[in-house]
């Protein structure tokens, strides 16, 4: 295992000949069942570092995947090779946690001006509360399901963004063509996939 550096970022040690491209989810999946469970598994994937690399796809920000790794530490929970946070809109190395700045210009391309554009718009959408999570290329709020008025949000789609609502409680607007896909995850899943390869091929 060799580290592979992007225009001055390091990143994880990635296997030289993986078997496996493992990308979960966090909340409800990684982080469910019990205690000893958990800790089972964790143990697995810390053994199996040098033929899986691990992905953590998640809503999180990176703050929060910063707290989960400390807070699960306990339980033996390795740090993934990579992690696609923001509901899609960040992608950093999983041991830094600094993003990848081939992976995160295009969004941040795609993102900029957006927010002060559409926070003006927003306030007047009933129904939606900011949420209290750093964002640096989409906006979060959480929404009220009885108030809101879901074809004010697809009106908003025409400044260039995707507005993704998420069970009946979240709302992320996100640069336009992120979740061209089925679900953000996936989309994001199917990019980090490809980035592991490429760094595997630039060894």
């Amino acid at each position: 295992i060799r580290d592979h550096c992007v225009t001055g970022v390091q990143t994880c040690a990635l296997p030289i000949y993986p078997q496996l491209v493992l990308v979960t989810d966090l909340d409800g999946t990684l982080l469910a069942g019990p205690d000893p469970w958990r800790q089972r598994l964790y143990g697995w994937l810390g053994r199996q570092c040098q033929r899986v690399v691990l992905v953590f796809s998640t809503g999180r920000d990176l703050a929060s995947v910063q707290r989960l790794l400390r807070e699960e530490a306990r339980l033996g929970l390795p740090h993934p090779h990579l992690v696609i946070s923001d509901v899609g809109c960040t992608v950093a190395c999983g041991h830094s946690l600094r993003p990848l700045p081939e992976l995160v210009a295009p969004i941040e391309a795609r993102w900029r001006g957006q927010a002060e554009r559409l926070l003006p718009l927003l306030e007047r959408v009933p129904g939606l509360e900011s949420q209290p999570v750093c964002t640096e290329r989409r906006l979060a709020y959480l929404i009220d399901p009885a108030a809101i008025d879901v074809r004010q949000l697809r009106a908003l789609e025409v400044h260039g963004v995707d507005c993704l609502i998420s069970g009946d409680r979240y709302l992320d607007v996100l640069p336009a063509g992120i979740k061209d896909r089925k679900s953000t995850r996936l989309n994001s899943s199917h990019t980090v996939i490809s980035y592991a390869v490429f760094c595997l091929k630039k060894k």
